[in-house]
């Protein structure tokens, strides 16, 4: 806890005090996991703040934590995470995929919770304007790779999958702080990483760089202005 004390006339101009307490890393399950299943956080890059490595988390509990979890994170910082899945097995295509159910783990500021809704709300691309804090999810291990979703937020991340077995994950905050919501306490964000198996010659994922087209028609007149919808993604 800190405590901030105003200047005082004829005082010192400025003194805070600050109250901490250590704890050991078993102690700690909130970020690390349990001591008989401890989490993987990824491999720090060297020189850098908070960018890490993931390999193999077909194996291991793999999760995504912004700095300093389950405390508040840094203002003004950038995190890149790379998640690759070099073992696959033969026949099968791995694919990454990530999430977070629980709202108490998908807590990202400047994210504004709405009152009496009825069903959970996500905050994604055109709600990401300006300088809120955000993450986005690249479907490869480099920033020159399509965006497959931005996340600023909300109740929940639906499960974002990359096309192949490698994604990249960055993660900006503003260098404008925001004031703490009081309703909910700001810890930061959890995410989870799984890896999904599915045929090679399935469907269930996409071969080529090609975008998809849909080209839909009304054949009733009273939908004339709508006669011609083309859509792409």
């Amino acid at each position: 806890m800190i405590v901030f004390h105003p200047p005082v006339q004829g005082s010192n101009p400025f003194e805070f005090r600050i109250r901490y307490k250590f704890i050991s890393q078993s102690d700690a399950i909130v970020r690390y996991g349990a001591p008989s299943e401890l989490l993987e956080l990824g491999q720090v890059t060297p020189g850098t703040y908070c960018t890490r490595q993931f390999d193999e988390c077909y194996r291991k509990k793999c999760r995504l934590q912004s700095p300093n979890y389950p405390g508040m994170y840094p203002r003004n910082v950038t995190c890149y995470w790379t998640i690759r899945q070099k073992t696959v097995p033969t026949c099968k295509h791995a694919m990454i995929g990530v999430s977070q159910e629980s709202e108490h783990k998908a807590l990202v500021k400047r994210s504004i919770a709405s009152l009496n809704k009825t069903s959970r709300s996500v905050r994604a691309w055109s709600d990401c304007t300006g300088e809120r804090d955000h993450l986005i999810f690249y479907d490869g291990s480099s920033t020159n790779d399509p965006v497959l979703a931005k996340y600023c937020g909300g109740d929940w991340l639906p499960r974002v999958v990359s096309r192949g077995s490698e994604m990249l994950v960055a993660f900006h905050s503003s260098p404008f702080s925001a004031p703490l919501q009081t309703s909910t306490p700001n810890r930061g964000f959890e995410l989870d990483v799984d890896i999904l198996y599915t045929d090679s010659d399935s469907y269930d994922y996409a071969r080529g760089e090609r975008t998809c087209e849909f080209h839909v028609n009304a054949s009733n007149p009273a939908f004339a202005p709508y006669s011609q919808l083309k859509k792409k993604i």
